[in-house]
């Protein structure tokens, strides 16, 4: 028994002392092609903030093209926004209640904007979330990377990965 509880006292003090590597100061590397775009990419950057935050998978998945690909941090991946909206509303907004969601954008935080040509760019970001389990019980720490590509005047998000990041090891 005492060992049981030795290791429980462990695992809470590990816990409680969980160390994440600094995030770096945002960073926007080269610039958009018109004025207009940086713009219009904020504006779909703040449509998936609010879209995730109030769980509204339709809206999430509008903010992401037709072909989009989505892979959260558990390796799975979906293809085409039709498949995210319906993993969205159907598996993940569901098991969670909505204060999940919105403490997940209240501490979204960027990381980068790099601008890879005329009509891609690749935004990097980092949030905590409650949403599944870290190892050492604490908020997971969780990182973004988004592939936005321009088609015609609308930016899209086309590809979107979602990994956890780990504690910092000694």
């Amino acid at each position: 028994m005492r060992t049981v509880i030795a290791i429980f006292l462990a695992l809470i003090s590990t816990a409680s002392n969980a160390e994440f590597y600094p995030v770096p100061n945002y960073i926007v590397y080269g610039s958009p092609a018109i004025r207009s775009d940086g713009d219009a990419i904020d504006r779909l950057m703040q449509q998936f903030k609010t879209a995730w935050a109030s769980q509204d998978a339709s809206a999430v998945a509008d903010t992401h093209s037709s072909d989009a690909e989505w892979t959260n941090a558990f390796g799975r991946v979906f293809r085409g926004s039709e498949s995210l909206e319906e993993f969205l509303a159907q598996d993940l907004f569901p098991d969670y209640p909505i204060e999940v969601s919105r403490s997940e954008m209240a501490n979204f935080m960027p990381i980068s904007r790099r601008y890879t040509s005329s009509d891609s760019v690749v935004i990097q970001a980092y949030t905590t979330s409650g949403r599944g389990s870290a190892l050492s019980g604490t908020e997971r720490m969780i990182f973004f990377n988004f592939v936005l590509a321009k088609s015609g005047d609308d930016w899209k998000i086309v590809h979107q990965t979602i990994s956890d990041i780990r504690e910092r090891r000694n």
